[in-house]
């Protein structure tokens, strides 16, 4: 396979060595290589990541730039059989199908590690051609990352994927399923899925049940992501089903109303959305609140006020994960002070607090933020980030802190705080500009 790079280079490369130079090339400079090179060509069969989008495929933007006489036929197309016929028939979807098709029929079938399809957003895809674009890779020895991202208009649109694929990746580790439902989840009943460590659901059409059902198919599973599933109004998992969890993060899913999550190994955990989750239990061991193993953690609100005040109180962080080491906690803005802490973080070291909007709060009592403070007698860290418009802004008054006025003394111990250079204004990669406050202990 070098000996073509090796005659015009006078460099000879093994073939071996050709193929994993290939392999680290993006999708599209890969192929590019395989037009113009034998070597690469034979090597493209065996490509290992194969990321199939709109971008992959510079042609197919084209046609959203289309010349007028190729308007024209995508009107007799929507007058043939309107916006829906034209959807699922315009010269996009055909060519995305038909490109994706021709890729999967021309590579050797070994070699696939990760598999990435992204259809163009807002076209209808024949299911048969997701089915047998799944088919085809879950039979792959080795493939180890499996990416379906789809975006359905109306749900009588909705891909529904099969789950029974999943027992024939015995290498998957990382499994990403985007705005489609679960098929043939019986299948999975009494079966296990020891490779994949990995899961991210995405805008996914499943219910509480459904969720359940899967992941206590998912026994190795270390790393979730529940993002934007909307139907979903409880999760809760029993220490048996995911003994091995590591991190979880709940992003953005509008109807959830409980976590419940008894997994003995959890290490992180992130929630974003607005202050009103109950969580009963959370990384809390088999039995005992003491046993649990979350260091970090990471509470957002969206576009909600008042996640300091609900963190403080009502959801109980103290008790539900008692050995935190790191808190981040960030509102989009405060209507009420902060009120003092139930209980006490008493292995917190590292505190991060963001306010979004913070010139949406001008009443607010920065001072009520000791109490945080006085619930973490272990604290090294202290980070206050404020973002506003206007940087010169005098509506937010942040008083500076001496190093000697902010000492306290607790019994026999004595603990110094000093600002790191004081408040300092910085701008974010939205343009808005911050505040931010460092403190930091010293002895």
């Amino acid at each position: 396979m070098g000996e073509e790079l090796g005659a015009r280079s006078g460099i000879s490369l093994p073939g071996d060595l050709v193929a994993h130079i290939h392999s680290f090339m993006s999708m599209r400079d890969a192929a590019r290589a395989a037009c113009v090179s034998h070597a690469f060509l034979r090597s493209w069969r065996f490509y290992p990541k194969l990321n199939l989008n709109m971008e992959t495929f510079d042609d197919l933007h084209a046609l959203f730039d289309s010349d007028p006489s190729e308007v024209i036929d995508d009107d007799q197309i929507r007058r043939r059989g309107g916006e829906d016929y034209f959807r699922k028939n315009n010269r996009v979807v055909k060519g995305f199908i038909a490109r994706v098709d021709h890729i999967m029929r021309n590579h050797a079938g070994t070699g696939i590690t990760k598999f990435r399809v992204q259809p163009p957003l807002g076209f209808y895809i024949d299911p048969a051609a997701v089915d047998r674009w799944s088919a085809a890779i879950m039979e792959q020895p080795g493939i180890k990352d499996f990416e379906l991202e789809l975006a359905p208009v109306y749900d009588d649109e909705l891909y529904s994927f099969p789950c029974s694929l999943l027992l024939s990746a015995t290498t998957i580790a990382s499994l990403t399923l985007s705005g489609c439902s679960f098929r043939s989840l019986d299948s999975l009943a009494g079966s296990s899925l020891t490779s994949l460590t990995r899961v991210h659901l995405h805008n996914m059409r499943v219910g509480t049940e459904e969720v359940r059902r899967f992941l206590s198919s998912c026994p190795a599973l270390e790393d979730l992501i529940l993002s934007c599933c909307h139907q979903m109004v409880c999760f809760e998992m029993p220490p048996r089903l995911l003994p091995r969890l590591k991190s979880l993060l709940v992003y953005s899913c509008s109807t959830l109303l409980t976590i419940r999550c008894d997994a003995p190994k959890l290490q992180s955990f992130q929630y974003v959305g607005p202050p009103t989750i109950q969580i009963s239990s959370l990384l809390a061991g088999a039995t005992r609140s003491s046993s649990s193993c979350v260091r970090g953690m990471k509470i957002k609100s969206i576009d909600q006020p008042g996640m300091l005040c609900y963190a403080a109180t009502k959801l109980q962080l103290p008790t539900i994960a008692p050995n935190l080491i790191a808190l981040s906690l960030s509102s989009c803005f405060e209507t009420a002070d902060t009120p003092m802490v139930i209980g006490k973080f008493c292995h917190l070291m590292y505190l991060d607090i963001h306010i979004r909007e913070a010139s949406r709060c001008p009443d607010y009592d920065f001072c009520s933020l000791v109490s945080l403070l006085d619930a973490s007698p272990s604290l090294d860290t202290f980070i206050l980030k404020l973002e506003m418009p206007d940087p010169r802004s005098d509506s937010i008054a942040i008083p500076p802190a001496a190093p000697d006025s902010s000492s306290q003394e607790k019994g026999s111990n004595s603990r110094h705080v000093a600002t790191a250079g004081g408040p300092s204004s910085s701008q974010s990669e939205d343009g808005a500009h911050q505040r931010v406050l460092l403190c930091k202990r010293h002895d």
